[in-house]
């Protein structure tokens, strides 16, 4: 016959209980790198959505200028309302329409002052159409590709 040792399976359980401090310290280590790495690129990520988010409250306003000056408008101020958009949103607390002579030339700018530093402006001429202007905060590379990330012209 033979004999079973009884302090063997004892022995497994007791060494399996669980994890190593060493372990768990390479564990935090990994986690907090991927993180340091991960965190900066998400904020960019979303900021660049909010940017571009900004830029299409303001694009719906385009086909209202344009039916305006199709019809002749010779007024010296535009609402947001005349031109299809809401005085403030969640993105845009501030919607700005403005008739601005600049240039030599009566330009429209649509302009959404967003939370912090974030403003889009959509400028439109009748010698170029419609250009894009953006600032995000401190970091204007932010903005959309078609939109000049530049200083913004306050009139």
């Amino acid at each position: 016959m033979r004999i079973q040792n009884r302090r063997a399976p004892r022995q497994r359980a007791v060494r399996s209980k669980g994890f190593t401090l060493i372990e768990l310290m390479v564990v935090i280590g990994i986690v907090s790198i991927l993180a340091a790495i991960a965190i900066p690129g998400y904020r960019e990520y979303t900021e660049r959505a909010r940017v571009t988010a900004m830029l299409a409250e303001l694009s719906g306003g385009k086909s209202g200028v344009e039916t305006l000056l199709a019809e002749g408008y010779a007024g010296s101020t535009i609402s947001p309302a005349d031109v299809g958009l809401h005085r403030s949103t969640e993105l845009c607390p501030t919607v700005n329409v403005a008739l601005v002579d600049m240039f030599g030339e009566r330009m429209v700018k649509l302009q959404c002052d967003g939370l912090g530093q974030r403003t889009v402006q959509l400028w439109r001429s009748s010698a170029t159409g419609w250009s894009c202007n953006a600032t995000a905060q401190t970091r204007v590379e932010w903005a959309p590709a078609n939109c000049y990330p530049q200083v913004i012209i306050h009139p």
